[in-house]
């Protein structure tokens, strides 16, 4: 006889369904181990491979095209060795093509702005534009230029 999600009519408690919380703790450990995996990749490839599964003694990783997947598998065994010394006994690697979004991340660089005079010349090539959609286009960027600095007269 199946388990029913109900009792007695009424639907269980989350903490009563065992097989979530199991669920839970497996990914985020596949997850964590993601991660440590993937640290040991070139910068380049780190955003473009994906630990997916770990199927008996066989890692499964997903990539975007064969390029990148023929480029993970070159390093097969320095990921052997890092996913050893996690405490997996593994000794295969598999990839599967599959796309996603990588997850945005946040633009730490300090912005650049305009300078006053970069602004000004934006502003009067506007001025010579045909097009409407262009010249919002140049307006809009010289609006990011750097004010002038309040004079003495203007501070009171």
């Amino acid at each position: 006889m199946r388990p029913t999600l109900q009792r007695q009519g009424r639907p269980r408690r989350l903490e009563d369904c065992v097989g979530i919380a199991a669920l839970s703790r497996h990914a985020a450990w596949l997850a964590a181990l993601d991660q440590a995996l993937r640290k040991t990749l070139p910068k380049a490839m780190q955003d473009q491979v994906r630990l997916a599964a770990i199927k008996g003694r066989r890692l499964v990783f997903l990539a975007p095209s064969p390029a990148w997947a023929s480029r993970l598998r070159t390093l097969q065994q320095s990921i052997f060795t890092t996913a050893r010394g996690l405490g997996l006994e593994v000794d295969a690697i598999s990839v599967k093509m599959a796309t996603w979004t990588p997850p945005e991340r946040e633009d730490t660089r300090p912005r650049k702005t305009l300078s006053e005079s970069s602004a000004q010349h934006l502003t009067a090539a506007a001025r010579h534009l045909g097009d409407p959609q262009l010249q919002r286009m140049f307006l809009d960027l010289a609006s990011h230029g750097k004010a002038p600095p309040a004079s003495e007269d203007e501070k009171d």
